[in-house]
């Protein structure tokens, strides 16, 4: 877009150089509207930038705690295991490992993910399940996402027990 600039001519015959009235009001009026299109984009962009700052707190618990379940699972050796243990977890390896994982008390104890929302709650809830598949556990995260279009997510690991094999 450029401006034209003109070139008026006075009564007496001499020239001026300036830009009418009207040409000012219409550069203005586009500028305003300019000003107005960057300032959405500008404030768009931060609140994508917050959802996203939030969804990569919500993946990285989600991350750690996967990993140290499997640490949890890597450290449960079927020696580690009390020898008055041993037949009940080795008749069902994901049971146990789940009630070792879940035990403040025991030494492969994971607690579950927290981030703490507006509202005081925690946004990640984790369930440990066993049974649909003999000796396979499964770690279900499930959280809100925080962008508008998507709803209710869910990440799954499925574990079998390493000292089942020992067994």
């Amino acid at each position: 877009m450029a401006l034209i600039r003109t070139i008026n001519t006075t009564a007496k015959g001499k020239q001026t150089q300036g830009f009418t009235l009207i040409e000012v009001l219409i550069a203005g009026l586009l500028l305003a509207v300019v000003m107005i299109a960057v300032s959405n984009f500008s404030t768009t962009a931060l609140s994508n930038s917050s959802k996203q700052s939030k969804r990569i707190r919500i993946e990285t618990a989600i991350n750690e705690n996967m990993q140290l379940v499997h640490q949890a699972d890597s450290i449960l050796t079927l020696e580690s295991i009390p020898e008055e243990s041993r037949i009940k977890a080795c008749s069902n390896p994901a049971e146990h490992l789940k009630t070792t994982i879940e035990s403040p008390s025991e030494l492969a104890h994971v607690p579950a993910p927290v981030i703490i929302d507006a509202q005081g709650s925690n946004i990640i809830q984790r369930t440990i399940e066993t049974g649909s598949v003999t000796g396979i556990m499964m770690v279900t995260y499930v959280f809100d996402a925080p962008e508008q279009n998507t709803a209710s997510e869910k990440r799954m690991l499925e574990l079998a027990p390493n000292f089942q094999a020992e067994c």
